[in-house]
């Protein structure tokens, strides 16, 4: 599962493979349900667009927020997943 903070260091993103954590008000659990999409991308994306959309202590970043949140998925013509890149 990868991890952002909502509160406090806002934008944070960790991905978690502990089998057991715990998420609370200030964290949000993201599940990357497509298998061949990389969880460690999704952190480095979900960094990425946090960064860019310029969240922090003030600017807080909740579930409302974080599903308009758009991160970049690397597609081939075809519109499958470019795993390469």
């Amino acid at each position: 599962m990868v991890v952002i903070a909502a509160n406090g260091s806002v934008g944070s993103v960790f991905l978690r493979d502990e089998p057991k954590y715990t998420i609370h008000d200030d964290t949000i659990g993201v599940v990357v349900t497509d298998p061949q999409l990389n969880p460690e991308y999704v952190q480095y994306a979900l960094r990425d667009a946090a960064a860019k959309a310029q969240f922090h202590y003030n600017a807080k970043l909740y579930q409302k927020t974080l599903s308009s949140l758009k991160i970049r998925i690397p597609m081939k013509a075809d519109g499958s997943l470019d795993r390469a890149k």
